[in-house]
């Protein structure tokens, strides 16, 4: 029986975030005495204090460095924006000291700053580990619990732990390099020609890499709900495994029209991503997997079934192959796309996208399960078991007409459409993310699939 259920495979690491203190300039505790550039005496953290002094990452007021004053929040959003160089730096008469730091730790989706206050150890810990996921460094061994092992994080931090904290940080090496590009695609097909917009992201280390090319679902982009996509290739980095994530066009920072994106559109374009990462010196063009969400999981099976060449292992998650053509408001849609070309689709977190005529043909004319038999390369269908937009029956029908012996479905329990993300639990999407990378591993040869006493029949 081709359909299975793996346990559960937590990810390895947290993601991690940058924040910073305020710039502060500070006497020597008493007791220090510098020699050769080194403190020889003086308190547990003079070190540290000396070091973030020197790096213009922590300094004072005329009370010195205050190492046993409470961090705060701002504070902890400052020091990582002087770490990070103060980009963008535009301080302005009346605006708080911390202002340029809050507003570049929300353009980096590290934190949200509303009101300076005392931070405990579990906030700045989740400030560190969204930095870190940006930095992709792995910080998991940034803040230490005391000697059972507890993180004690509902405790506030001092200035002068998180000056430990930081010099620790400058020790560590990114595991992976991200880089964003843009791919010029030509006209095909009746597409007009476009860019798109991609963000590449190469494990460190020698060799070359398989890589993963990831297609977004419909009204979301190449980050993905909840940042998931932004979650999924530091993991993918650290295992390995290149990925690169686009806007299809008509998306945020794409500046094509979204009345021609359709299936033929998103094939073309998964191909040309694919094509560009086979090409970088790192990765090895016969090791490419095409993974998908939502719609872009019905774009990753279509793009398969169009390119067998390039595309060796295919992941859905939440990947439909039944549609809803037959539904009074796909309808009512089609019918305002063929007086108008196009209709207006709402959304509740974005603005509205204007879905193209095409689309909707397209979409009654394509037999989903059909393309799916076509498919040569193994498939992951990897599916929620709480999803009502996808359901569950979805990833059956993939085993069931697959091609390749290799093809399974991974079921999560308690998981919803977008794998729980907005609910604060990443338990879900860890598993999905994970059981991709192993899938990805087993099908390039990378390393042995689980145990069998790990897999369950469903």
């Amino acid at each position: 029986m081709k359909n299975k259920k793996f346990l559960a495979l937590a990810l390895a690491g947290a993601m991690t975030f940058s924040i910073a203190a305020p710039a502060l300039a500070a006497d020597l505790p008493e007791g220090w005495t510098p020699a050769d550039g080194a403190r020889t005496t003086g308190p547990w953290y003079a070190e540290a204090v000396d070091y973030v002094q020197d790096k213009g990452l922590m300094t004072g007021t005329d009370l010195g460095f205050e190492p046993e004053v409470v961090l705060t929040t701002a504070s902890v959003l400052q020091t990582l924006y002087n770490r990070e160089g103060r980009p963008g730096a535009a301080q302005e008469e009346g605006q708080q000291w911390y202002a340029d730091a809050a507003a570049w730790a929300k353009a980096n989706g590290i934190a949200e700053l509303t009101e300076d206050a005392d931070v405990t150890r579990g906030e700045t810990k989740a400030i560190l580990d969204a930095y870190c996921g940006v930095k992709y460094i792995d910080g998991a061994a940034l803040m230490q619990g005391n000697e059972d092992g507890d993180m004690m994080e509902d405790k506030t931090l001092t200035r002068a732990e998180f000056a430990t904290i930081l010099m620790r940080l400058d020790t560590l090496e990114p595991f992976a390099a991200a880089e964003t590009v843009f791919i010029d695609v030509p006209e095909q097909d009746g597409i007009p020609a476009h860019t798109i917009p991609a963000i590449v992201t190469i494990p460190a280390g020698e060799g070359k890499f398989p890589a993963v090319v990831m297609l977004h679902g419909t009204g979301s982009n190449k980050h993905e709900a909840g940042g998931g996509y932004d979650m999924a290739a530091p993991a993918m980095a650290k295992a390995g495994i290149a990925t690169i994530r686009f806007d299809f066009m008509g998306i945020d920072e794409s500046e094509a029209s979204y009345t021609d994106y359709c299936f033929t559109s998103a094939n073309i374009d998964a191909k040309a991503a694919a094509d560009y990462v086979a090409g970088l010196e790192k990765v090895d063009g016969e090791k490419l997997a095409v993974l998908g969400w939502s719609q872009g999981g019905t774009n990753a099976l279509l793009a398969a079934a169009a390119y067998p060449e390039t595309f060796k292992a295919v992941i859905t998650w939440a990947g439909s192959v039944t549609g809803k053509t037959d539904s009074d408001s796909f309808k009512e849609q089609y019918a305002i796309a063929k007086k108008d070309g196009f209709y207006v689709q709402e959304y509740d977190w974005r603005e509205p996208l204007h879905v193209g005529l095409r689309w909707y043909e397209e979409n009654m004319k394509t037999d989903k399960l059909a393309e799916t038999a076509k498919i040569e390369a193994p498939i992951l269908a990897i599916q929620g078991m709480k999803d009502t937009s996808v359901t569950p029956d979805n990833a059956e029908k993939i085993v069931e007409v697959a091609k390749n012996e290799a093809t399974r479905a991974y079921f999560i329990e308690d998981c919803d459409h977008t794998f729980n993300v907005f609910s604060g639990d990443y338990t879900a999407i860890n598993e999905a993310i994970q059981a991709g990378i192993d899938f990805v591993k087993e099908v390039f040869g990378q390393e042995q699939a689980p145990a069998d006493e790990a897999v369950a029949e469903r």
